[in-house]
């Protein structure tokens, strides 16, 4: 069969209609001006000081609803970042003035959610984006989607990043944050099958791409029981260390890039230049 099955018409084959082509198409444009930015987050991601600010950057965010209204970032919020290059790297991107070190302007509804846990979902995109149109295809960032003639108030259901790939859809959960309402990381496992269950479809393949330590025992590896419930739910975790190493590979220009992607996602080598 020479036909690649778009991610429309594999919904679609269970009954299922995508909901938001025109703000995923926006989404991946922003996504796409982000996606550097996204990269020296990922490779600073366990510095404390980077941790403090998006850490606070969420806590405002849910204070004021940020990530479906934006919300204004004022002197008073003292709102910082300690490293120079990020800092001015935020305030040209999105217009914010710096004063005494602390950033003043307004951050719409898109820009909060990239910093309260949207970098990550851009990151993985932006590297998948190198494998599109050879063993992938399809490739998108912030799908909807919901059973086709649902009532208008049903609950929408939504992946951070899908592609397809040998005609099976695959989902790639993205987690940063404390995961504090989930201490056990059982829970975000139990999403993601609830969610593939829900196509009834056998042909599904899902990541979870998490910084959060929730998925780590105290020596800082996986926990046993989050590695049994992936390998039975046919996800395959992708840690901190390992998203850090990609993001460190792809600023070095180190050639081994594709090689490095195509392990952690399963895919073949063959990729664009």
């Amino acid at each position: 069969m020479d036909h690649n099955i778009s991610i429309v018409e594999f919904l679609a084959g269970y009954g299922f209609d995508l909901l938001n082509p025109k703000a995923m198409v926006k989404a991946e444009e922003k996504g796409d001006k982000w996606f550097d930015l996204a990269v020296m987050i990922a490779t600073d991601h366990e510095d404390a000081f980077l941790k403090g600010f998006l850490g606070y950057m969420y806590r405002l965010s849910d204070e004021r609803n940020g990530r479906e209204k934006g919300m204004d970032l004022k002197e008073a919020d003292q709102v910082f970042l300690m490293n120079k290059k990020l800092r001015s790297r935020v305030s040209d991107l999105f217009g914010l003035k710096i004063y005494e070190g602390v950033f003043i302007g307004s951050l719409n509804n898109h820009a909060v959610r990239f910093f309260t846990g949207g970098w990550l979902e851009v990151f993985i995109w932006g590297l998948l984006r190198i494998f599109e149109g050879n063993d992938i295809w399809d490739l998108h960032m912030g799908i909807n989607f919901g059973k086709k003639g649902r009532p208008s108030n049903e609950v929408e259901n939504e992946w951070d990043v899908t592609f397809m790939r040998d005609q099976s859809l695959c989902i790639v959960e993205c987690k940063t944050g404390e995961q504090g309402q989930d201490p056990t990381g059982n829970d975000t496992l139990y999403k993601l099958e609830a969610i593939k269950n829900q196509l009834k479809a056998i042909r599904v393949r899902s990541y979870l791409a998490t910084t959060a330590s929730n998925v780590l025992n105290r020596e800082g590896q996986i926990k046993k029981h989050i590695t049994n419930r992936a390998r039975i739910y046919n996800c395959k975790i992708i840690p901190g260390w390992t998203i850090r190493e990609l993001a460190d590979i792809y600023l070095s220009k180190d050639p081994r890039l594709t090689q490095q992607i195509a392990e952690v996602f399963e895919l073949s080598q063959e990729a664009s230049p």
